[in-house]
C-alpha cells in the first residue's frame, strides 16, 4: 500500500474490527464477518502482519511465536511454531532471547 497511508489504515482497521463501521460489510470465507469482535476475527484466522519491528521487547522469542499462535484456528500451537522454527534454525538457537537484545532488520528482506 503506497502513499497516503490513511485510507489503507483505516480499511484494516476496519477489516480487523478496530473501528466501527456504518456501512458496508465485510465477507471472508463466503460470510459476513462485520458484527464479529476482533478476537472472534483471529480465532478465524484473520491476522495483520505488521510493518517494522512490532515485537513485544521484554519477551522471548519463544514468547513471541506463542502470542502470535494465541488466536489460530489449529490449535496444535507446538507443531506450529516448530515448523515456523524449522524454517528459520538460527532463530531457533535464541528462542530464550528477549526480543529487545536483537538488532534491528531491514524488513524488505522478508517477503
Amino acid at each position: 500500500m503506497g502513499f497516503p497511508p490513511e485510507p489503507e489504515s483505516t480499511a484494516l482497521k476496519a477489516v480487523f474490527g478496530l473501528i466501527e463501521m456504518g456501512s458496508g460489510d465485510i465477507f471472508f470465507e463466503g460470510r459476513s464477518i462485520k458484527f464479529l469482535r476482533p478476537d472472534q476475527r483471529a480465532a478465524e484466522g484473520i491476522s495483520l502482519r505488521p510493518e517494522g519491528r512490532r515485537l513485544f521487547p521484554s519477551m522471548t522469542v519463544i514468547e513471541n511465536l506463542a502470542m502470535g499462535a494465541f488466536f489460530r484456528k489449529e490449535k496444535d500451537t507446538k507443531s506450529e511454531m516448530e515448523r515456523i522454527l524449522g524454517l528459520l534454525p538460527s532463530l531457533k538457537e535464541k528462542i530464550r532471547q528477549k526480543a529487545a537484545s536483537f538488532p534491528p532488520v531491514n524488513s524488505s528482506c522478508f517477503p
